[in-house]
């Protein structure tokens, strides 16, 4: 996800915080034809949940640890939207769509072709 409004990422789905739901994207009647439909950025979503300093944020830092980016979320706006409990609690739309078919889903660990049960 970009800082800024717009680009070519693909669309989030909606989240709800503090018992609203937010929207991720801008409404495709937006009154600016360029944004419509596209992502809103990090920086207008860390806005509109009261977040954003004044001094600004950068996009990304370098810790990748996301261990320290949940205790220490004030590092750049993606550890610090990261952090949010509605984000850390969201699991992925296609395991979603496979528990609501009454499957389990199990993701292996990536780059670890031992762990897999397929390769022994």
């Amino acid at each position: 996800m970009n800082l800024n409004p717009g680009g070519k990422k693909p669309k989030l789905r909606d989240t709800i915080f503090n018992g609203k739901i937010q929207t991720m994207n801008f409404p495709d009647d937006f009154h600016d034809p360029k944004l419509c439909g596209k992502p809103k950025g990090i920086k207008l979503i860390l806005e509109e949940r009261g977040l954003w300093p004044k001094e600004g944020l950068v996009l990304t830092c370098n810790n990748n640890n996301i261990e320290e980016s949940t205790n220490y979320p004030d590092c750049c706006a993606r550890h610090k939207l990261g952090a949010q409990p509605d984000f850390v609690a969201q699991i992925p739309l296609i395991q979603e769509i496979i528990e609501a078919h009454g499957h389990k889903v199990m993701f292996y660990p990536k780059y670890h072709c031992e762990l897999n049960y397929i390769e022994m």
